[in-house]
């Protein structure tokens, strides 16, 4: 009975630690403009601040502005750039599935440096024992 209940508290404990590693306060500013992917990949990784169900509803909200949608490359490699590139697409195809028009929507990359190590990571790089990063931000396109 005892090694029950040390193991549902343990269960427990890592289960509010993994939610802990993995979730962030949710921003009012920036709450529902981001999108994450797990690292290094096209996999959506959605919070409870950040999601499809987010961008859908802000961009619905303001519904006589265009959006730019913008991939992060963290380096200056091509395939980084590509990675960039297919993460922002990959949200346009999802938001335009939900019903937000394509001519609302345009596609930007952004170059962010990662910082060396040592160096802070200020946004948009979460700590180094995140499995997710910010892969594709929202901004009102003043074009």
């Amino acid at each position: 009975m005892i090694r029950l209940v040390i193991l549902i508290i343990l269960a427990s404990c890592a289960q509010i630690l993994n939610a802990q590693k993995h979730e962030l306060p949710c921003d009012s500013l920036t709450n529902g403009s981001y999108i994450h992917f797990t690292i290094d990949s096209e996999e959506i990784v959605e919070t409870a601040c950040d999601s499809l169900i987010h961008l859908f509803s802000l961009i619905s909200e303001n519904d006589t502005v265009r959006f730019a949608v913008i991939g992060i490359a963290k380096n200056k490699n091509p395939l980084a750039k590509q990675l960039a590139h297919g993460r922002a697409q990959l949200v346009i195809d999802k938001l335009i599935e939900m019903g937000i028009p394509s001519n609302r929507l345009i596609l930007y990359t952004s170059l962010h440096q990662e910082p060396e190590k040592g160096e802070p990571r200020d946004w948009p790089f979460y700590p180094a024992n995140f499995t997710f990063e910010i892969g594709v931000y929202l901004e009102l396109n003043f074009e």
